[in-house]
């Protein structure tokens, strides 16, 4: 997955031929940087999203590129370099699902959002007031079409009516 930041795809022909040439150079090395990759994967029995995160570093990078420079008794090769940590978000209650993988994957793929305020929306008739004064026509697309925002919710109320209901 880090390599293929740095290489360019291989053309299909040549994923296809059986015959390999004879003499095969190392190409040359791309400029290594720095880098974070994130997997999403799930734990059906415990119903939470698991967001691993990788460090990797240039220099663990520019060993891969040419393994026979890299000595052989480099004790430290195993672990320098690369660093993996894990978290894990509950899917329930899907209320602040959004704000909890939020703060797991980080702002560069969610985009920007408060996390301790959870974003409700609803629909419908039963929103609207039974009475409404007479105002120009609505400019607003999320009231043209029947969507109106409700006020944030903090997530430590959610944690409350969420145990509340547990204990039922």
């Amino acid at each position: 997955m880090a390599q293929k930041h740095f290489y360019p795809t291989p053309s299909i022909s040549g994923r296809c031929d059986s015959q390999m040439p004879k003499h095969r150079s190392i190409p040359p090395r791309p400029d290594f940087h720095d880098l974070k990759l994130r997997i999403l994967t799930h734990d059906v029995d415990k119903k939470e999203f698991i967001v691993y995160t990788g460090y990797l570093t240039r220099g663990f990078l520019q060993k891969f590129h040419n393994p026979s420079k890299t000595p052989a008794d480099d004790d430290d090769a195993v672990v320098s370099g690369l660093k993996i940590e894990y978290t894990r978000v509950p899917i329930w209650p899907i209320l602040g699902l959004r704000e909890r993988l939020g703060k797991a994957l980080g702002p560069d793929i969610v985009g920007n959002f408060n996390p301790d305020e959870m974003e409700t929306w609803e629909t419908g008739p039963e929103t609207e007031p039974e009475t409404e004064p007479e105002t120009e026509p609505e400019t607003d697309p999320e009231k043209q079409n029947g969507k109106r925002r409700r006020p944030s919710i903090p997530p430590q109320a959610v944690q409350k009516e969420t145990a509340k209901r547990n204990k039922r």
